[in-house]
């Protein structure tokens, strides 16, 4: 390109020309193919240039690492010792490619996502019946189809709230009574969780599982909760018996998009919220040890005697 240019300026060709051109024999059989000039300019360095940029696409093309995505592209030796499991990482010695957010919503995310996963069940059965390149190739398929689903991900705290007992609460009580309270507790639970910026939530007749963005405003949510329950108890409602709550709170990444309801998304941080809520005592927060550790403020936590889904746990009273 700069041959080209110094053709259209006279103390830049001199420059040019003071320095060994290993592309003139290149330049040479071009001039000879199309002439010496057209229009009275020299395109030849145009040409070759084109030429080198279109030689360069072609060799990045042959020569650039395959990803598998069609489950038919050979993978490094390195990835042999690579185990397949449901969050397998890509082996050090041959890193994947970045994979770009889906930029889909609703039915057409849903859809993708489901197709990755049909093929990587399809990929792993392949794996226990073959050996050899037809083996590394399905390993190959399953490491990019994860990846494509790992980048979609988001982090997300899950809080899960139960009313303990709800049902003997409303033995002998009037129904409009138990409506009231009921409908007057989910929206004073709603409006704590708002005030935290709850991203989504899915109530059921007695709980709700929530959704946020950052774990420590779910448990500053949840906090929230318990340390107004008592004035809830004695002013929000009319029924005999005080309402109990049992929370739990988990946090992750996890594939949901933003379309999604809660009852459409099932992962294992979900159901780790709702097996600590199980588990908490009655007025109390329970929320594993390691996502403890990720909160800013951890007074008034200690730790709990439960171990749930194989975690250490610590609990949180007003």
């Amino acid at each position: 390109m700069v041959l080209f240019g110094a053709q259209f300026s006279e103390p830049l060709r001199k420059a040019v020309e003071q320095f060994h051109n290993p592309l003139q024999p290149l330049l040479a059989l071009l001039r000879d193919a199309i002439g010496p000039e057209i229009g009275g300019v020299d395109v030849a360095p145009l040409i070759a240039a084109a030429l080198i940029i279109y030689a360069g696409y072609v060799l990045d093309l042959l020569l650039a690492p395959q990803s598998g995505e069609n489950g038919g592209a050979r993978v490094p030796d390195a990835s042999r010792a690579q185990p397949v499991g449901a969050t397998a990482a890509p082996a050090a010695s041959a890193p994947m490619k970045p994979v770009a957010r889906w930029g889909l919503t609703g039915a057409a995310a849903k859809k993708r996502r489901m197709e990755l996963l049909r093929e990587i069940a399809r990929q792993k059965r392949i794996i226990e019946k073959s050996t050899g390149e037809e083996r590394e190739a399905a390993i190959a398929a399953i490491r990019s189809h994860q990846a494509e689903l790992q980048a979609q991900e988001k982090s997300l705290a899950f809080m899960a709230l139960d009313v303990v007992g709800s049902t003997k609460m409303k033995v002998s009580e009037k129904p409009l009574i138990i409506e009231h309270a009921f409908l007057a507790f989910r929206e004073w639970v709603e409006s704590i969780m708002r005030q935290h910026g709850v991203w989504k939530s899915s109530w059921t007749p007695d709980g709700v599982m929530a959704a946020f963005p950052d774990v420590n405003e779910a448990v500053a949510a949840a906090q929230e909760v318990l340390e107004g329950l008592p004035k809830f108890n004695k002013e929000g409602h009319e029924m005999s018996v005080p309402f109990q709550v049992r929370l739990g709170v988990s946090q992750g990444n996890v594939i949901f998009d933003d379309d999604a309801r809660m009852d459409e998304v099932s992962h294992q941080v979900i159901d780790l919220a709702g097996h600590l809520q199980k588990y908490a005592s009655p007025d109390t927060l329970l929320m594993a040890k390691h996502d403890y550790a990720k909160l800013r403020d951890r007074k008034g936590f200690r730790t709990a005697s439960q171990n749930v889904d194989g975690y250490e746990t610590l609990e949180w009273k007003a």
